[in-house]
């Protein structure tokens, strides 16, 4: 019997050099980026997982430009967006306070009850660096409406795959998958388990 496919658009933003990329390599090859590339405009990722349930997920990952002209091409990089994760580095305090401009951006050009959010802090292996404390990201997604926050390291593969099983749960739970597939760069296929921890904002 053939499984169930949702298929989900998945949106990553956040300025330049906080870890998008890497953390989307993460999670699709569990593989490092160790150097630094800006993404020029948006590239795309897909990431296919079984769910307990016998359905399988498709999420089309959008790795969007984190520099200020990006802000210009938003509007076609949002289409039909089903969820978004916001990401900032905890040892840039620009980064985080700028969330607020991409979240914004996000609620003005997605319809944002269907458009469950994250926030991610990456970077949290380097601690004594650290200049955003955990209770500030608390405050900013009760603010913001974001459904889920973490403090993440991509390096060390610190809650890379238990934030996006949350942001997948989310997504089952509450939009359909209606987004049209695009062609695939990359691909892989985990299997989702329901014995994940979620922080929630509320």
């Amino acid at each position: 019997m053939q499984k169930e496919v949702h298929r989900y658009k998945v949106i990553i933003v956040g300025n330049g050099g906080v870890g998008k990329t890497s953390f989307i390599t993460r999670y699709v090859h569990n593989e490092y980026l160790k150097s630094y590339k800006p993404t020029l405009g948006v590239d795309f990722f897909v990431k296919k997982l079984d769910i307990d349930n016998g359905s399988r997920v498709h999420l089309h990952l959008w790795d969007i430009q984190g520099q200020e002209c990006a802000m210009n091409m938003t509007s076609t990089f949002y289409r039909k967006a089903n969820a978004a994760i916001l990401m900032f580095d905890i040892t840039q305090r620009k980064t985080f306070e700028d969330i607020r401009i991409w979240k914004q951006d996000i609620d003005t050009k997605i319809f944002r009850d269907t458009c469950p959010c994250i926030l991610l802090g990456n970077k949290s292996d380097l601690k004594a660096m650290q200049e955003v404390e955990e209770s500030e990201m608390k405050n900013l997604c009760q603010e913001l409406g974001f459904v889920h926050y973490s403090e993440i390291s991509v390096k060390q593969n610190f809650h890379v795959k238990e934030s996006m099983n949350i942001l997948v749960e989310n997504l089952m739970d509450n939009t359909e998958g209606i987004f049209d597939s695009v062609v695939s760069q990359t691909e892989g296929i985990v299997h989702v388990n329901d014995n994940v921890q979620k922080r929630c904002c509320a």
